[in-house]
Formats: C-alpha cells, sequence, structure tokens
C-alpha cells in the first residue's frame, strides 16, 4: 500500500496472483496445513474444499507466460503471497530450493518486515 499510494506507476491486479485456496482449512495455523502436505507427499492432491498446490503452481507459471507476453524487457514490481512467491521463485531461479525455503520460513520473522513497513 505505501509504494502504491506514493509512486506514479499503474497498479494493475491479476486473480492470477491469488494465495493458494486452503478451502475448509482457511485460517488454520501453517502446522496444521503443513500437516495436511506432509500427510499427503504430492501437490496435486487438494486442499478440502479448496485447490491443490499444483494448482496454485500451474496459475503461477501462468502469470510468468503473461508477463513474457505483455511486459517482456519492462521492469515491474510483483507483490503477492507466500506460496505464489516460492513458485516464482522456483520457475525464475534454477538455484532456488522451494521444499528448503518452506522448512526453514519464520512466520514471526516475516512479520517483523510488515510491522517495520507500517511504522
Amino acid at each position: 500500500m505505501i509504494f502504491a499510494r506514493n509512486s506514479q506507476c499503474e497498479i494493475i491486479e491479476n486473480a492470477l496472483l491469488k494465495e493458494v485456496c486452503v478451502g475448509d482449512l482457511e485460517l488454520c495455523t501453517y502446522a496444521v496445513t503443513d500437516a495436511f502436505l506432509e500427510k499427503y507427499h504430492d501437490e496435486s492432491v487438494p486442499y478440502p474444499n479448496g485447490e491443490s498446490l499444483l494448482d496454485a503452481k500451474n496459475r503461477a507459471m501462468e502469470f510468468v507466460h503473461h508477463l513474457h507476453q505483455t511486459y517482456d524487457n519492462k521492469k515491474i514490481l510483483i507483490v503477492t503471497h507466500g506460496h505464489i512467491v516460492l513458485f516464482l521463485q522456483e520457475q525464475l531461479d534454477p538455484t532456488f530450493n522451494r521444499m528448503k525455503a518452506m522448512k526453514e520460513y519464520d512466520d514471526a520473522n516475516s512479520r517483523k518486515v510488515i510491522d517495520l513497513c507500517q511504522s
């Protein structure tokens, strides 16, 4: 929001960047959603009444394709959510390890960044 209020840049929303729909697990802790993923070990299994990680990953890849077609050789800022960021990093950086990043994620530290921005 700070960037949007203070820049002269065009703001474009794109539904392809929405976070993974975890369905019935919405508002549950990361421990609950992580336990679901660990139970199945299959990214094509959807969350109960939600979508699968594979579905969300495919959306993120569709967004990358859209970027190349629409904004090739332009500078853009992408603002999105956790899993989508990881999928984009995985696609754009061959050295990035998404599974390692997910295991090392610390919600408390990510909140510190948000708190700094809002003060």
